[in-house]
């Protein structure tokens, strides 16, 4: 006799709760997806890894940064300024990055162009926002 074969979506995640990957096996052989440092689990259909994080043994949604930003398109040297930033934020820009702990920041261009910001602080979804700087 044949025992039946149950398939299960399975989720592989780190200590601070980042999902590394996800995929579907036998369901009892979940335990066996991990590597060295890594915990598996199942979880839910919907669980990926930009828009999930495992908080105590559960696959819950990752939160928004909840930002507010002046403006998408400014002159020449004229600030964006962006606030609501979670303390700890790292934020890449063309001259570089900083971390944020005061939850806002200014940002201005000296040349004309389309520049990026990227926001980053785990387990915050990653925002990036697109600034248009003219003459």
């Amino acid at each position: 006799m044949y025992s039946e074969i149950i398939m299960a979506k399975f989720c592989v995640y780190k200590d601070d709760g980042a999902i590394t990957r996800v995929g579907n096996c036998i369901s009892s052989q979940i335990s066996v997806q991990a590597q060295t440092g890594e915990t598996a689990m199942q979880c839910d259909d919907n669980a990926t890894m930009s828009k999930y994080y495992v908080l105590d043994n559960e696959a819950i949604l990752r939160p928004i940064m909840g930002i507010s930003i002046s403006s998408l398109s400014v002159n020449i040297g004229v600030d964006v300024v962006i606030t609501g930033i979670p303390e700890d934020t790292i934020v890449t820009h063309t001259g570089g990055s900083e971390e944020v702990d005061d939850g806002d920041i200014e940002w201005s261009s000296n040349t004309a162009g389309n520049f990026e910001l990227k926001l980053v602080n785990f387990p915050y979804k990653t925002e990036v926002v697109k600034i248009e700087v003219t003459t």
